[in-house]
């Protein structure tokens, strides 16, 4: 298993941010999807979807015709009528889709249609608290599967046809709106996206997992960048959302600048993957490549 794209939502301060990283956004009013500060699971950021009309979009790399995705969800009311929560969508628009009933209970689809194909899971999204979702999609003729795992307890397991038209390759992932309305809105955090590349654990992680975001807390002796203002460093690039008020910067290739980190608030059991992120801008035209270093 490969990892795709993680987005823990700590690092943002405007909707923009989170398109900058995540490449796309669907709405029909701005205010159908929003950055929250402080509403996330362990006290972070959090994605607030607020219509059915907003929606997350990710574009995958690599062809993959499997997904593994993993997020955390905290609904404040269900669906009026039948919804998206997960599109694994072709590059044409064909999707299979991930649904909510108006119970809370999910089903999935065809890749083609909206229709459903699985049984629907027993169990319904807890109301006004954080629910972990887990979710298997393999797009395929015969052999394909859907897997989904709420709240650490599986609701459905289907192999078989799970297309009608279009795949099977996925072109994109589309985390979608599930209830509109002030009071009604979906909450979603920690998302993790992986395919079936490689050999390292190619399984669903049932488990809970937690995205936590470590940040720079000083300077490591090796200060080659220059500081826009001061000499602290690290003070210009521990900010929590982007801030280009102060900076550090560097024309010669190969010049680095190190860190020293924070440690994780608790030891984890295990750590599936360490991403590391840093935000760049160029005064000129001409390509920049920026190699983070751990």
């Amino acid at each position: 298993m490969a990892l795709q794209f993680c987005d823990g939502f700590d690092s943002y301060a405007a909707l923009g941010d989170i398109i900058g990283k995540w490449g796309g956004t669907r709405y029909t009013t701005v205010g159908d999807v929003a950055f929250v500060s402080g509403a996330g699971r362990f006290g972070g950021g959090a994605v607030r979807l607020t219509s059915t009309n907003g929606g997350l979009v990710r574009k995958l790399s690599g062809a993959p015709d499997e997904l593994f995705v993993w997020l955390a969800a905290f609904p404040r009311s269900y669906p009026t009528a039948n919804v998206s929560l997960l599109l694994f969508e072709d590059a044409s628009g064909n999707a299979a889709v991930l649904r909510v009933n108006t119970g809370g209970s999910m089903y999935g689809t065809q890749m083609g249609t909206t229709a459903a194909l699985t049984p629907t899971a027993p169990q319904s999204f807890a109301l006004n608290e954080w629910n972990t979702l887990a979710v298997h999609y393999k797009c395929a003729d015969s052999g394909g599967r859907w897997r989904v795992i709420l709240n650490g307890v599986e609701q459905f397991d289907f192999t078989g046809d799970t297309r009608v038209t279009g795949g099977p390759v996925i072109d994109r992932l589309a985390v979608g709106g599930v209830r509109s309305g002030a009071g009604n809105e979906w909450d979603i955090d920690d998302v993790v996206l992986c395919d079936a590349g490689g050999s390292y654990m190619n399984a669903l992680l049932t488990g809970d997992l937690k995205i936590e975001t470590l940040r720079p807390t000083g300077d490591s002796g090796t200060g080659g960048w220059t500081p826009s203002t001061g000499t602290d460093h690290v003070a210009l690039i521990d900010d929590v959302g982007p801030n280009d008020a102060d900076f550090l910067t560097a024309v010669t290739a190969g010049t680095r600048d190190l860190f020293t980190l924070a440690d994780p608030a608790t030891a984890p059991l295990l750590t599936y993957a360490l991403v590391v992120n840093a935000r760049a801008r160029r005064t000129d035209t001409a390509a920049r490549v920026l190699h983070p270093l751990v």
